[in-house]
Order: structure tokens, then sequence, then C-alpha cells
């Protein structure tokens, strides 16, 4: 859609955010107030899709239920007419920055900085929870840092198209989304319940689970679980015994490790009572004061972070990125090919090193041999030019290998270990596992949430 175009005679395209199979997402102008907002706009193809059309309404109910500063705020709702009646909602345009982009341009987080972050967070979901409503779709992509002009910084929780809403207004056809069996949202996150699909268990408790994952990839550098498929995640989550925080490469000691097993223990009724009260215990674990906890600044540092990165204007999360689904083959999904394929490039580069640490020990017995039998053989210099006669291959003889000889003493050797990691896929932003610790999964290099995914 062009700029300039105006859609329910009140609200004029200014440019697109995003897009995706669902829908796209423009900033717009009021032409009335002639404020800027986000008009996420449902495409007419989508609107046929009963599934997709509820997961659309929920988005537009859950931020009202829990009427929270912490929510992204949606002020309309209507039908485009010159669309042929395409479903849309206006929310407010975020600009700043997700907890997945500063994950990979900054690194990890400190304690101070985690504290602060999962906090504000907090104050949402514990609203979500009094009102009915679970997330079930928690990751650093969903944790928007919101820059409100000269009020300072606020985190924003992003996309309750997956939520699960326990109220009384909710429909059949919305009960109907949820219905046992499915598994929405990431996989990476997901609580076990929830990876078992049954909606009749789903909780607060799911999402102090994700919290947990979250609190430990903010503090550790990188993701807890790790998995080549869907298949072997989900029965790490819900059969495969727990390891340790620290057995994941944590060095924040056996107080942190207590904190994170309580956070995600499959026993859901084992778990913190609220997340509010696991942020504030996590707050005690790190020696965190409780002022900090409670404070609207955040830390100095997240501050200048935020200030010296490339701030995004937004709707909920920022550009048009990869399309993401809340499906089993979401997110989690992308995050495990990403490392196979690194995990692949390192084996291949592993391969390459024993072939030729054997290849040397051939040659080198195959001379003993020759010289063994008093014949001479060709001296091969390192850039493949024979220097010598070869030896004599008449019948019963056997031919003497050539002699590799490089032009200095290194260029023989094997590669290096650090030789070989070259060949994988860099990523200088994350922290990796402590020695000893098998390398969790991989993020994708590029985020793959969808602003305008249900």
């Amino acid at each position: 859609m062009q700029p300039g175009t105006v859609i329910a005679s009140r609200y004029r395209i200014l440019r697109e955010l995003g897009r995706g199979g669902m829908g796209v997402v423009y900033a717009v102008q009021h032409l009335n107030t002639g404020e800027t907002l986000a008009l996420k706009l449902l495409l007419a193809h989508s609107g046929s899709q009963a599934e997709i059309l509820e997961r659309f309404k929920r988005e537009m109910r859950a931020p009202a239920l829990i009427k929270s500063e912490h929510v992204v705020r949606v002020t309309d709702a209507d039908i485009a007419p010159e669309l042929d009646g395409a479903l849309f909602l206006v929310m407010e345009l975020l600009t700043g920055r997700d907890l997945e982009q500063l994950l990979r341009t900054r690194g990890l987080f400190s304690p101070v900085e985690t504290v602060w972050l999962l906090g504000q967070a907090a104050r949402a979901l514990d609203k979500a929870h009094a009102a009915g409503v679970v997330h079930r779709d928690l990751k650093p992509e969903n944790l928007f840092v919101h820059r409100r002009d000269e009020q300072g910084y606020i985190v924003k929780l992003l996309d309750f198209g997956v939520a699960h809403l326990k109220h009384r207004e909710a429909s059949t056809s919305e009960l109907k989304v949820t219905k046992s069996g499915d598994i929405l949202g990431t996989p990476m996150y997901l609580s076990p319940e929830q990876a078992m699909g049954d909606s009749d268990e789903l909780g607060p408790h799911s999402d102090v689970w994700s919290i947990g994952l979250i609190a430990f990839e903010l503090l550790v550098g990188h993701t807890y679980f790790e998995a080549d498929s869907v298949t072997k995640l989900i029965g790490q989550i819900c059969f495969q015994p727990l390891p340790l925080a620290s057995q994941r490469g944590s060095t924040l000691g056996p107080a942190f490790d207590r904190w994170f097993e309580r956070s995600c223990v499959r026993d859901a009724k084992a778990r913190w009572p609220s997340v509010g009260a696991q942020v504030a215990a996590l707050a005690e674990t790190l020696g965190i004061p409780a002022q900090q906890l409670q404070s609207a600044e955040p830390p100095a540092s997240l501050v200048s972070a935020l200030r010296t990165g490339t701030e995004v204007a937004a709707s909920e999360a920022g550009p048009a990125r990869e399309a993401r689904t809340t499906t089993s083959e979401g997110r989690g999904q992308s995050a495990i090919r990403s490392g196979a394929r690194r995990w692949l490039l390192g084996g291949a580069a592993l391969l390459l090193a024993l072939a030729v640490l054997g290849l040397g020990g051939l040659l080198g017995r195959l001379r003993s041999g020759s010289r063994a039998s008093g014949q001479s053989s060709p001296t091969v210099t390192a850039a493949g030019t024979a220097t010598t006669a070869s030896v004599d291959a008449g019948a019963g003889s056997v031919p003497a290998a050539p002699r590799v000889e490089s032009e200095s003493p290194r260029a023989a050797s094997p590669p290096s270990r650090s030789t070989v990691r070259k060949s994988e896929p860099a990523h200088p932003a994350r922290k990796k596992p402590a020695s000893g610790s098998k390398p969790a999964s991989k993020r994708p290099a590029h985020s793959t949430y969808d602003p305008v995914a249900p």
C-alpha cells in the first residue's frame, strides 16, 4: 500500500514496518489527532481462516483485559471498507530494541540489568495472570525496551496472539484454537505442559517456566536447552533429566542453581507462585538490592547500550523480519537448523584434520618400508614438485610413497583446534558454555520474530 493511502477515513499510511503471511504492519498518522501509531492489517485471504481470525481477536482483547503500561496499548480495531472489509487493529508505536536484538549486539546481561528487565516484565505478567491471561509465548523477542521520550525507558510485553484466556467472555471458537493437543508457542521456551499440548494444565506457572529460561539466557549468554530437532527438544523438556544451571555454563554459583531449579521444575505446583515472587527471589539470589528491582530507572549500563545502539521505530518489535510461526515449527526449529549447520561445518573441519593426520601416518610407514628395502624415494616439496628420480617399479616391486616435505616446519603440522573452529560461524556477542558442558542450541544470526504473526 502506497504512503498517503487513507484507511477507514482516519489513518494515513506513512510507511511499511513489517510483513508476514497473515498481514502487514504500517506506521500511520491519525488524521484527527496527528498521533503516529502502528496499524496491523489482516490480509483479506487470512480472514477466512478461523484460527488466524481468532488469534487476531485475542491480540485485541488481551491488552484490554490486562490494563498495564507494560503491555502494548491497542487504541482501535475496525474494518477497512476501502480494502473489502479487511480487519485491522491500531497500536502504539514503540521505539527501542527487544532483548533478542540486545543479546545479539552486546552479549549477556549483568545481574542488575537482568533483575530490572524481568522486574518490569513481572509487573505486566502478574496483572495478566490476575486477569486470567497466560502469555505462553514468552521469549527475548517479546520483551521490548521502549523509550518514552522524556519519561525514560520501560519494558513492554509483546505478542498476545497465542495467549490463553481464562475468562467468562472466551468464545467457543476461541477455545477451539487452544484445544488440547496443540503446541503453541516457541519450542525453545515451552513449559512441559505446553510441549505435551495439555491446555487444561496451562496457568501462570507456564509463564514462570519461560521466565526462568529467559533469565538463564540473559545471564549466561546462550539458551539452556540443546537439540538438533524439535522432537529431541520436546524430549529434553518433558522426559530427560534437567541439568543444573552450572552444568549448562552458569558461573553464578549454587544459589542460582537452586533458583533455576525451582523455576524450571516439571512439577508445576513446585514452581514459584508468581513471576513477581520469582524475580524477587532472583534479586535476592544475585545480591541485588530490592530498591533496584522497584526502580523506574534502568541501570546506567543498560541505558548506555540502548543509546549507543541503533533504536528502531516499531510496531511491537521492529521492522520486517523473517516469518515466524507459533507452532512446533517456530523459532526453536529455526534455531535448531542454524545450530545443526554450524555443527556440520565444524564436523567437516574435524574430519579433514583427522584425514590429514591419518595420511601423514600412512606416508611415514610407507617411507620407512621403502628405506628398509634400500629404495630411494622421491621428494615432493610443499608445492608438489618432484626433486628426485622415481624408484624402480619393476615386476613384483612396490612403488615407494613420495615423501612430503613442507617449506616450513609448521606447514606439515595438522591444523590446530583453533584453525578447525574458524570454519564454524562465529558469534562474538555470546558467551560460550563452560568447559565440559555441551554447547547449547545457537540462535539464528537474525531475529525470527514477525510483528504480524498471529
